[in-house]
């Protein structure tokens, strides 16, 4: 969004000749709802965008298997020296625009946090227990893989509610 982006170094450092025309006085971004509205809009009059985001944001997982999904874009990847030039928040949106677009050495990707699972301690296997009434809970989530595939159905169809709702 307008206020913690690192849309303005990446655009400035890579070369990468595209300028935003939103509200914040600065930087020219916009809100995450105003993106919203842009690509539902986009969506509708099929039109191109292109706007810095994550994949796991809804809007990606909205646009998933349509005519309208995203296509990512792969900036220069993360690593601990580009994390080390990157501009503070502050700096994001100074006046200044030397600091506004730091070094270019920060200039990189967003990190992806792997997906991860987590167990409840309550599914362990308790050796008080006998093995033949324990549950196989922990069993079933520990072999569960957690890929970027069956997490796009799950969220996908965790969005669409249960027929109970």
């Amino acid at each position: 969004n307008a206020y913690n982006s690192n849309v303005v170094p990446l655009m400035y450092h890579l070369n990468i000749s595209l300028a935003s025309s939103g509200g914040h006085s600065i930087t020219n971004g916009y809100d995450l709802p105003q993106l919203h509205e842009i690509w539902d809009a986009a969506n509708a009059t099929k039109s191109n965008v292109m706007a810095l985001d994550w994949d796991l944001e809804s809007a990606f997982l909205k646009y998933v298997g349509t005519d309208a999904e995203f296509t990512k874009v792969y900036m220069p990847p993360q690593t601990a020296k580009c994390m080390a030039n990157r501009i503070n928040l502050a700096d994001r949106t100074s006046q200044n625009f030397t600091r506004r677009v730091g070094n270019k050495l920060g200039a990189c990707d967003d990190k992806v946090d792997n997906l991860k699972k987590l167990v409840s301690r309550a599914l362990h296997p308790d050796p008080t227990i006998h093995t033949a009434i324990q549950s196989p809970a922990y069993e079933a989530v520990k072999r569960f893989e957690v890929t970027w595939g069956n997490f796009v159905t799950i969220a996908q169809n965790s969005q669409k509610g249960t027929r109970r709702e």
